[in-house]
């Protein structure tokens, strides 16, 4: 798991129309070469999932167990985003009790273990800077709370040397809530954004 890894460039100088055909389906092993690909994008490798081989190997390594079921937890779900018939990228979901060193980090203290959080990427390189990460982030996370019915809220780090995707989640709705060192997939304490989007209050 890329402790709410996410890869979004800028793109300047340019207006882009709403997105309003963004769609999702399970991640399956016929796309590990095409995820792979992405892994390999120079704008993807500069971050935290550069820790992940950008080979199919790789993808079946990171993504292999959670695709068949077989990961030992009940709440992993990965999907392959697509604008209209295109796939771009991918986000995944998890329960941080699943994760015994996500919660022994020390901004996770006191976090109960049925918190969702998130990863994503937009792979294809003329799909990032076109508002597609925070429409995608939106979108999936209206989904999580019946996929995670006692999930009390979503919890997503993000290293702050990634401006783009902590912009990303900021417009989805998410909300800063503590900004520190925090271990990151490289093993070290990097200067860290964690946010948080709570459970919506039910409809009365």
């Amino acid at each position: 798991m890329q402790a709410g890894v996410g890869v979004f460039a800028r793109r300047r100088g340019n207006d882009f129309p709403l997105v309003t055909d963004l769609r999702f389906r399970r991640l399956r092993r016929e796309d590990f070469r095409l995820v792979a690909g992405w892994l390999a994008q120079p704008h993807v490798a500069a971050t935290e999932w550069g820790t992940v081989e950008a080979t199919p190997a790789g993808v079946e390594g990171e993504f292999g167990a959670a695709v068949d079921g077989t990961d030992g937890t009940d709440g992993t779900a990965v999907f392959l985003v697509s604008e209209g018939e295109r796939p771009i990228g991918i986000i995944q979901s998890y329960r941080i009790g699943d994760d015994p060193e996500y919660l022994d980090d020390r901004w996770m203290v006191g976090a109960p273990p049925d918190e969702v959080s998130i990863d994503y990427l937009i792979g294809e390189p003329d799909a990032a800077g076109r508002g597609l990460g925070s429409e995608m982030i939106r979108r999936f996370a209206a989904g999580l709370w019946e996929r995670y019915p006692r999930a009390p809220s979503a919890i997503v780090a993000v290293l702050a040397d990634n401006p783009a995707s902590w912009r990303a989640l900021e417009k989805a709705g998410f909300a800063r809530i503590w900004s520190g060192p925090a271990r990151s997939d490289y093993g070290t304490d990097e200067p860290t954004h964690i946010y948080r989007l709570p459970r919506p209050a039910p409809v009365s």
